[in-house]
C-alpha cells in the first residue's frame, strides 16, 4: 500500500514538473491561416503571446471575432476569451477540466469556432505509419527544426507537410493550445501545409475544379468533415520587442467579464452574433425605405459586391 502511494506521488510530481517546465522562447509569434476548401478561400490572422509563466494563442475567425486560449502552468489555469461587438467575456477552468472538455468537443462541429486553439492537426487521419523525417532541417533560435512529410487518403490523395523546432515551448502548454497534435510531433509547430494531390494525367487546374465539386456533391451535408489546401506559417519573431498588435494586452488586462462555463461563453457568442445580424438587418430595412433595393439591379450589386 505504501509503495503503491508513492508511486502515485512520483506520477503527480512528474506530471507537475512536465507542466511547469521552463519555456525557451519568450515573444511575440504571428501566422496567416489559409484555407481553401470547393474553390472558396478563407485567411484567417492567428498569434502567439509567450512569457516565461504563460502561452495564449488567439486568432480574428472570419465573422470578425476574436478568440484566445491562454495556459498559466504555474497556477494550473486555462482561459478561454471572447472579443467583439457587444462581447467582452471569458471563462476559467482547471487543466483537468479542459481536457476532459476536449474529450467531448465536437471537433468538427461548430465548437472548434468557440477556442482560440489550433485545429488544423484534425485535418490529420493520425495513421501515418509511413512518413518521411528529415531530421535538423534547419535551426530557430539554436533549436534543431525536423520535417515531415507523408502521403494521406481521405476523398483525394493528400501531401502534408509539417515543421516543427523542438525546445522552444514545452509540449505540454501547446497540448493545451495546438488540438490534436500527433505523437511525431515533439516541437512547436512552425510550418503546416496540407495539399490535394492531383490523379496521374489530370493535373489541370479545371480537372482538380472537377473533382471538388463531385466529391462536394457526394458528401452533401457531411462536407465540413474534408477540406482542402490548408497552409498555416508562424512567423517567430526573434527580436523579442515587436509588437504588431495590442491584442495580448486587450485579451489580459482588459476588463472581461467572467462567466461559469464554457457553455455560457458559447451563448454569450451565439448572443452577440444574433444581436449584430438584428441590428444589420435593421439598418438594411431602413436603407430600403429610403432607397429602393426591390430592383434586379440592386439584387445583383448586393450579391457580387
Amino acid at each position: 500500500m505504501f509503495g503503491f502511494k508513492m508511486t502515485i506521488r512520483v506520477i503527480v510530481i512528474l506530471l507537475s514538473m512536465s507542466i511547469l517546465e521552463a519555456n525557451a522562447y519568450t515573444g511575440y509569434v504571428v501566422a496567416e491561416e489559409r484555407v481553401e476548401r470547393y474553390m472558396q478561400k478563407d485567411s484567417l490572422s492567428v498569434w502567439y503571446d509567450i512569457t516565461e509563466k504563460s502561452i495564449i494563442r488567439g486568432k480574428t475567425n472570419s465573422d470578425g471575432y476574436k478568440t484566445a486560449i491562454a495556459f498559466f502552468p504555474e497556477k494550473n489555469e486555462v482561459r478561454v476569451y471572447a472579443l467583439g461587438e457587444g462581447l467582452k467575456v471569458y471563462t476559467s477552468m482547471t487543466l483537468t477540466r479542459y481536457q476532459q472538455f476536449l474529450v467531448q468537443l465536437d471537433y468538427d462541429g461548430k465548437d472548434r469556432h468557440y477556442i482560440g486553439a489550433g485545429t488544423y492537426f484534425k485535418s490529420l487521419k493520425h495513421k501515418h505509419r509511413h512518413f518521411n523525417l528529415k531530421k535538423n532541417h534547419k535551426t530557430l533560435e539554436g533549436k534543431p527544426c525536423h520535417l515531415v512529410t507523408f502521403l494521406q487518403k481521405r476523398a483525394m490523395k493528400e501531401r502534408v507537410e509539417i515543421e516543427f523546432c523542438e525546445g522552444l515551448v514545452p509540449m505540454s502548454w501547446l497540448q493545451v493550445t495546438e488540438w490534436g497534435m500527433p505523437q511525431y510531433i515533439t516541437g512547436f509547430p512552425i510550418r503546416f501545409v496540407l495539399n490535394p494531390v492531383a490523379q496521374e494525367n489530370k493535373n489541370s487546374s479545371d480537372q482538380l475544379k472537377k473533382n471538388w465539386s463531385s466529391i462536394s456533391h457526394k458528401l452533401g451535408k457531411t462536407k465540413n468533415v474534408f477540406s482542402g489546401r490548408e497552409e498555416l506559417f508562424y512567423q517567430v519573431n526573434t527580436t523579442r520587442t515587436y509588437r504588431p498588435n495590442p491584442w495580448p494586452g486587450e485579451f489580459v488586462g482588459g476588463a472581461f467579464k467572467r462567466l461559469a462555463s464554457i457553455t455560457a461563453l458559447r451563448k454569450a457568442i451565439r448572443d452577440a452574433k444574433n444581436a449584430r445580424i438584428d441590428r444589420e438587418h435593421k439598418e438594411r430595412e431602413a436603407h430600403c425605405r429610403e432607397h429602393d433595393c426591390s430592383s434586379s439591379s440592386d439584387i445583383l450589386e448586393d450579391i457580387f459586391d
